[in-house]
């Protein structure tokens, strides 16, 4: 009863700028579930404890760590506190987003249509506008690492965004885990599974009989060549 009345007394201060919250949200249930969250940030939490939370950790790395930063926290509150925590990472987030990925547009290593597998596309952003879409990180990298063939000026990216496998997060391409030799498929076979965080991408592989885990300087073209299906793997 004191939980509700609380919350009641808060609902209107808390659609306001310094939580991140618009009142017209396209989807009424998650903006009141973020609304939710923000109450129960509020009430229930310590700020600093807040902060220092890994949101890509696993779900039941995150529930542990919630019992140390709201100590009251209950399940129903769970879901709501972590959707507006993700929305407000989201909202500051720098990185250009993947999406929307205009309907024309082609990866410039295989001339693939990418709008076909969104969940795999990836983008690199030039300082001048100019930006590319590829159909997978492995194509990424074959254009990243091949600037003679593709005859581009490398000091003149800006941004190599990447999708989480499972949250779909936009994520700096060269600060990302990678998994290597998974059994998870691309648009063209064999990929590079990419994540936020090294436990998320050990979980991965162990679930997906990975080979290894690489980060960003690692992917070198005999990776990708490894990645390259030679007896008609698709």
């Amino acid at each position: 009863m004191a939980r509700s009345l609380l919350y009641s007394l808060l609902s209107v201060s808390l659609l306001c700028a310094p939580y991140g919250i618009r009142a017209a949200d396209s989807d009424p249930h998650t903006a009141h579930q973020r609304i939710r969250g923000a109450k129960v940030a509020r009430l229930l939490c310590r700020s600093d404890a807040l902060r220092a939370l890994d949101l890509n950790a696993s779900d039941a790395a995150l529930r542990t760590r919630f019992k140390t930063a709201c100590p009251d926290l209950d399940n129903e509150e769970y879901p709501a506190l972590l959707a507006y925590l993700r929305h407000q990472m989201t909202a500051s987030n720098p990185l250009p987003s993947v999406r929307p990925i205009p309907k024309e547009a082609r990866c410039p290593v295989c001339a693939m249509t990418t709008t076909l597998y969104p969940n795999w596309t990836t983008t690199m952003q030039m300082r001048g506008g100019k930006q590319y879409w590829f159909d997978g990180i492995k194509d990424m990298m074959h254009y990243y690492l091949d600037r003679a063939k593709y005859h581009y000026d490398r000091k003149e990216i800006k941004w190599m965004v990447v999708q989480e496998y499972y949250s779909l997060q936009s994520l700096d391409a060269q600060k990302a885990w990678y998994v290597l030799g998974s059994d998870a498929r691309g648009p063209m076979g064999l990929e590079l599974v990419p994540f936020g965080t090294l436990e998320r991408a050990q979980t991965f592989l162990q679930d997906h009989h990975g080979r290894s885990i690489l980060r960003f300087d690692q992917i070198t073209p005999h990776i990708l060549e490894s990645l390259t299906p030679h007896t008609g793997e698709k």
